[in-house]
Order: structure tokens, then sequence, then C-alpha cells
């Protein structure tokens, strides 16, 4: 069976109704396309009761002829998926499977990474929408007037149903900088599970076929499992599989644990050439000396990389990325990430990073103890208020007045999301909020951005990886002793190579304990040091935000009088975030540049859209 397979970067479908209103949507889909991703071709097909419109081949690609051939099977795929077995993407298999959403669904077994699939075999077919199995890849739906639409970009799908914001989402978003649950920043727009198979012609109260659960993969007790040796297996066999499917792959490499690791796996894999790194900061930055030495160590072709360089205009590096970010994440930051990853992409296939290594760390455990790895009560108040809350003035930035405040939102939100694990143990429980919290929203927020324009993939999250790093004794993780002991068992030599804070890599062992001590009183009389001194970050940090904040139309979207989302701030309390910002403040940073997002997505929606977006609460 032939397949036309294709990269692409943006999708819309539309079920329901009859064809006439799906071919009056399909080009209103067109039109929104052209204004928030520019002069990009579209590509439709029609299959069921389903019109499909797909757009924006990567810019370094050329376009896929999936265009042509009403009638023939086709399959199309945003994202990078792996197939972590075999190290290829079998389109043919796939599309044998898509005769229904059950056994496409076994069919997925060993496919991972963040992805999208649209599959079908024929224009009489129902076509079948696939999400990755943590749900990375964002995909939403909404629905209108009896027409269900499914897409890849919630900001294309809010233009198309003139959505209005979510005051939840928008409450999250200015606290946490996401939205949580299945809510998007948009009322009308919600984001679908991760591990499903969608038939788009069916019902839409149908529920999709699920080929994988994360909580069948969390441990059933806390001293039996898997060790580090089996993880570093796992690693060794997924890094062979993505290099084998992903030419010229470059390997994130910072002064940490996490893209240490991947490192070393990628080493030892046994590939002819060193792992080519990559590094983002400045010349004196603790990551970017790290990662320069190890590199240097072990002959890795390296490429150190400034977010943004002085000479960058951010603002429109910031109103560029609306397209890729919908509006769910900060623009100035992102802005940074969008850069990086665009030089990256000029010389290399795959982006390789280190997220979810803190799951090997135990991360977030340390709000377990002293009672780790029990079961019965788990400390939601305690996670909600350091992990999830943020400082007070995030909430008075906001004129409306909640029933909640933000710690009990946030408790409320880890209660649901616990229910299906709530009998396993405390270390589980928090695995499972962990990856369904922060690494779905959140890294997937900017995974799903990035993948736009750029292959990109975190072997810690591929599911055999993943299952292992859940499955090794709590013991181990507790406190980083398997990170330790996987790179030692990885790559010895790299494990000698200090970390950032100046500690040795190493276990801790009786032959280990001097280093240790002598680097660690090393490392606290450094830390001393910098607070005594200027700080570098802080002027840096004010001279950007006051060059932004010099910009005419910045000055246009935070004048109270002309702001869109007005009626959403407290004016004196966003003065207060503007003053703190140009002092170089983190803070009120991160604070002036969700602002500035939720602002510019307002403008957008009303110049591209057509409407004016109100704030629902």
């Amino acid at each position: 069976m032939a397949a036309a397979l294709g990269k692409i970067q943006q999708f819309v479908t539309i079920s329901g109704g009859d064809s006439g209103r799906r071919q009056d949507r399909a080009e209103r889909v067109r039109t929104l396309f052209r204004m928030l991703v520019g002069d990009t071709p579209c590509i439709e097909r029609r299959a069921g009761a389903t019109h499909l419109v797909v757009a924006c081949t990567r810019p370094d690609e050329p376009q896929p002829s999936i265009g042509c051939g009403h009638g023939k099977p086709f399959l199309f795929r945003a994202g990078s998926p792996i197939h972590t077995a075999r190290g290829d993407f079998d389109a043919n298999a796939l599309l044998a499977a898509a005769q229904s959403a059950p056994v496409l669904a076994r069919a997925l077994e060993h496919y991972d990474g963040q992805f999208a699939l649209l599959a079908c075999r024929g224009d009489t077919c129902s076509p079948l929408l696939v999400t990755d199995p943590l749900g990375q890849f964002h995909v939403y739906t909404a629905r209108q007037d009896g027409l269900v639409f499914h897409s890849s970009s919630s900001l294309l799908l809010a233009a198309l149903t003139a959505s209005d914001f979510d005051g939840t989402s928008v409450r999250e978003f200015v606290a946490r900088g996401n939205c949580f649950s299945d809510r998007t920043l948009f009322s009308t727009v919600r984001k679908l599970p991760g591990a499903s198979v969608i038939d788009l012609d069916a019902s839409a109260e149908a529920p999709p076929s699920r080929y994988w659960q994360l909580a069948d993969a969390l441990p059933q007790n806390t001293s039996a499992g898997t060790g580090v040796k089996e993880v570093g297996e796992r690693l060794r066999d997924c890094i062979t599989a993505l290099r084998s499917q992903y030419p010229r792959p470059v390997f994130d490499l910072t002064g940490g644990f996490d893209s240490r690791i991947i490192y070393g796996a990628a080493r030892q894999q046994g590939a002819a050439d060193p792992p080519s790194t990559t590094v983002a900061g400045a010349p004196g930055d603790a990551d970017v000396r790290c990662a320069t030495q190890i590199a240097a160590r072990f002959g890795s072709p390296h490429h150190t990389v400034s977010p943004l360089p002085g000479s960058v205009n951010l603002w429109q590096a910031a109103k560029d990325c609306l397209a890729l970010t919908d509006g769910e994440y900060d623009l100035l930051e992102y802005a940074g990430i969008h850069a990086v990853q665009q030089r990256m992409r000029q010389r290399f296939g795959l982006s390789v990073n280190g997220s979810g290594g803190g799951l090997l760390q135990g991360y977030w455990w340390e709000l377990l103890k002293p009672g780790l790895g029990e079961q019965g009560d788990f400390p939601f108040e305690r996670v909600a208020a350091r992990r999830l809350a943020p400082a007070p003035q995030a909430v008075a930035l906001l004129k409306h007045t909640f029933n909640d405040s933000l710690a009990d939102h946030f408790r409320d939100l880890a209660v649901a999301v616990d229910q299906p694990v709530s009998a396993l143990p405390n270390t589980a429980r928090m695995d499972h909020l962990l990856l369904r919290m922060r690494v779905q929203r959140w890294q997937g927020r900017i995974a799903s951005s990035t993948s736009r324009f750029q292959d990109v993939v975190s072997p810690f999250l591929l599911r055999p990886v993943l299952e292992a790093v859940l499955d090794v004794p709590a013991r181990r993780r507790d406190r980083g002793k398997a990170c330790r002991l996987l790179l030692q068992e990885l790559d010895p030599a790299l494990a000698r190579m200090p970390l950032d804070s100046g500690m040795p890599a190493t276990p801790l062992t009786a032959t280990t304990w001097p280093a240790h001590a002598v680097t660690g009183a090393q490392s606290a009389f450094r830390r001393v040091l910098m607070r005594a001194r200027p700080n570098r970050i802080f002027a840096e940090r004010a001279t950007r935000i006051q060059v932004l904040l010099a910009n005419q139309e910045v000055q246009d979207y935070l004048d109270m009088d002309h702001m869109r989302m007005a009626d959403l701030f407290n004016a004196e309390q966003l003065e207060d975030v503007i003053q703190g910002a140009c002092r170089g403040s983190a803070w009120n940073t991160t604070q002036l540049g969700r602002v500035l997002t939720l602002e510019h997505t307002a403008r957008t929606l009303e110049k591209e859209g057509g409407y004016n977006p109100a704030v629902r609460f």
C-alpha cells in the first residue's frame, strides 16, 4: 500500500454537519492560516464525513505530495514520532492498521516521542487522529453549531469559533505561565488526552481508544523494581533508534545530571563520531563553562548559543512566536528558546534534551518526607503551596475576586489528577502528579511549540526509559543517588567531571567522600562570593526590559486606556510589576511577559479573528 507521508506544522479537521458547512468552515481555516501563520500552502483532503486542512510544511523541507490523489490512503504526521524498537517510521504498517481505532491503537505499541498522526485508508473510511503517549504534543478540540474541530493550534480554533478567554485558565497563566487540566486559554477549546486514537467520524461523545495508561506504568511498591543498569540499557537502545530515524542529532549539554546522562548514553551507544552538543547561555555561565569543558574533554563538536543577542529586537521576536505558542507560553521567554532552536535547525536534524530527568532524582519527593514511600494520606496542601501556587502578588495583579485561594485551587486540581493512582505509594503518586501537571502542560507546551519547526525529543520521556525510571526502587532515586549510579554505569570518565556546582558527579562512597567534602565546602564558599558581587544577570535583565519598554507599541500595550485586557488587571499592581522588571526583578519580568502575551493574543484575535474576546470567569 503506497502512502504519502509528510511532516506538517499545523492541521485542522472539521467533522459533523453537512458537507456544505464543512466546506465553508474549511475556507475560513485557510484564511486564518494565511493570517496567523503566513503565506504557506494549504493542502486539503476529504475522508468520510471529515474535512482536513493541512498547512505549513516546515520551511527546510519540500512540500510533501499529500494534496493529490483523492481516494488514496494518507498519513500525515506532526511532531517527531520515533519507533523505539526499530528506529524507522513504517507508514504502510500504520495505514494497514488504520481500519479502526482499536486496531490502530494496538499497532502503536512501540511508537513514542511527541507527535500527532492523521491516518485514513481512503475517502470512504473514517479518518483517525492519534495523540502521543504522554500528550506532550498538544492537540485540541472545539465544537460549534454541530461541527467538531480538532487542531494542533488552540489559537486557530479560538479564532475559528470566536472564543472568549477562559477566566480560570487566565488566572493559572498569570500565576504559573501555563494552563492545567484539559483547559486552554480559550473557553471553547479543550486539550485532548495523550495515548488516544480518535475516530473523527464517530459521535463526539464516543470515548477514544487508549493504547497506553500512565497509571499502569507506576510501581505498586517501593522496594522491588528495575536497577539503574536497565535504565542505561534502554537509554542506549532509544538513542540508537532515534539516530537511525533522524540524521544529525544535537544533544543539549549543561552542568547538571539530566543532559549529561543522555550525552553519556550517546557516547557509549557505539556511533563512530562523538555526539555533537550545544548549550545556551553567556560565556561566563556555569552551564556554559561546564558543558564546554566536557565537550573538549571528549572531542565532541560543541556549539554555544546566546538565546537572544543584544542586537535582536526582543519585542518583534516575541510577537513572531505567537503562531508557535498559541499565546499559552510567555512570548518573551519563548523568543529566547526559539532563537536557539532556529540556529540549531540550520545545522542539525534533531534536538535532544534531558527533560524528564528529574524523575530519576525523585523530583518533589522532599515534600513526602519523613513518610517517603508510604501509602494513604498525601500532602496535597504542601504540594500546592510550595510547588504550584506562586507569590501573593500574582493574585493581586488580577482585579477579579475569586472564591478560593490559588493554593486551594491547585490543591483541588492535584486531588483530581491523583484519583486514578490514589492507592499507590506516595512516591508513585508524586511522579504521576509531576508528569500530568508539569511535564505534560509546561514542558509539553514548549515541545509543541518547537515541534512546529524543529524535530525534538526527550529520551527520558520515551516509554521504555520512563517505565524503567519509574520502577527504580525509591531508596535509589531518593536524593539523586540513582543519577550518580547511572552516570557511573554509563560513562565512568564522564562521571569524574564535576557538576556546575563544583560537586563530583560520582556516587558517594568510602573512596569518594573526601572529594565530596572538599568540593562541597568550595561550592558553598563560591556561593557566598557570588552573593557579595554585583549580579550581572540582574543588570542585563534590567537593561533588556528598559529597551523593551522604550518601544512605542509596547507602551501602547501597557497603557490602561488602550489595553484590550485593561478590565483584567489592577492598574497599581501592574505599574509595580513594570517598575520591578525595570530593576531586573526575575519575578516581575516573568509577570510582565505574561501580561504582554495575553494582550498580544487578544489584539491578534481582534485583528485576525475579527472579534474582541472577553474574559469569562
